[in-house]
């Protein structure tokens, strides 16, 4: 699949990229997938890097995964990625049982 209008496929919220370009994350949360994909991408824009995540798309909207991407360096050295990997295992502690994923992929 080629993505000509790549640009399009990304939704900013912040500090952190959902990469869900149709919603259906947020149409299906009843049916919510129990496993989403954690990625770090920021520094100089780079198009290539921005295509290799956008073809994630189709993944994640086949199967209903959501796709988080932190889009800052938040901390020094190469802290960042397990910062944001914990982060994202709080947050998902913190929410009704019923309702954590039970599989946070990085890539």
């Amino acid at each position: 699949m080629i993505f000509t209008d790549w640009p399009l496929l990304v939704q900013h919220t912040g500090r952190v990229t959902l990469l869900d370009p149709t919603g259906a994350h947020k149409k299906a949360k009843k049916e919510r997938s129990k496993i989403a994909k954690l990625s770090m991408l920021y520094g100089e824009p780079n198009p290539l890097y921005e295509r290799a995540l956008a073809a994630h798309v189709p993944h994640n909207e086949r199967f209903g995964y959501g796709m988080y991407v932190l889009r800052e360096k938040t901390l020094p050295g190469y802290w960042s990625k397990p910062a944001y990997i914990l982060d994202q295992i709080l947050a998902e502690l913190a929410s009704p049982e019923d309702e954590r994923l039970e599989w946070v992929v990085y890539v």
